[in-house]
């Protein structure tokens, strides 16, 4: 069985799964560093799309459980489904430790966790991304990590989620008129 994790749109197969190595050289030491490897984290991947992102953190924490949360609609990225989502996770031997949910994160999120990840999301929700990142701060446990790469064009957002986490790095992957960056950062405060 074939792994896809689709085209972003406004790219090329090739130049999505570039996109991809470039992101994963980047998170890859940034997620090593906010856990240990045999921790058994419970981590979500918000508009996890077909699971790049859900079977990074499913490989990086072997003894972890991913949640892997979309609407499963839209045209950020081809042919997302449930069904090719589960079937990415199969192909990988990762479905005992992945769960798949649509799910529409303008509505609250059940459950807590340690890890909340999200790449190329937030920029497709205009202003509805602040009714998101609301969802995404409350569900994430006290002490936990929100791990967010995305296009950022208006330090609006920064300051929306500076105000209830602590950033604690930041690499700017691409810098033009909307810069692409990833981040962590930490819910230190309480509120």
């Amino acid at each position: 069985m074939k792994v896809d994790f689709g085209v972003y749109h406004h790219s090329t197969p090739e130049e999505s799964n570039a996109f991809r190595e470039r992101l994963e050289r980047v998170l890859m030491p940034l997620l090593k560093s906010a856990f240990n490897r045999e921790a058994r984290i419970n981590a979500l991947d918000v508009g996890c799309g077909l699971g790049f992102l859900s079977w990074l953190i499913a490989r990086t924490f072997p003894q972890g459980k991913v949640t892997c949360m979309d609407t499963f609609k839209g045209d950020s990225l081809s042919d997302v489904s449930v069904e090719r989502a589960i079937l990415n996770f199969r192909a990988l031997k990762v479905e005992d430790r992945v769960t798949v949910i649509q799910h529409d994160l303008r509505e609250p999120i059940d459950g807590s966790y340690d890890l909340i990840a999200s790449n190329l999301f937030f920029h497709n929700l205009g202003k509805e991304r602040f009714k998101v990142y609301e969802n995404v701060i409350f569900a994430l446990k006290q002490g936990g990590y929100f791990v967010i790469s995305d296009m950022f064009s208006e330090e609006e957002d920064m300051k929306i989620l500076e105000k209830q986490l602590d950033l604690i790095v930041t690499r700017t992957l691409f810098d033009d008129d909307w810069r692409f960056r990833v981040m962590i950062l930490k819910k230190e405060k309480q509120y």
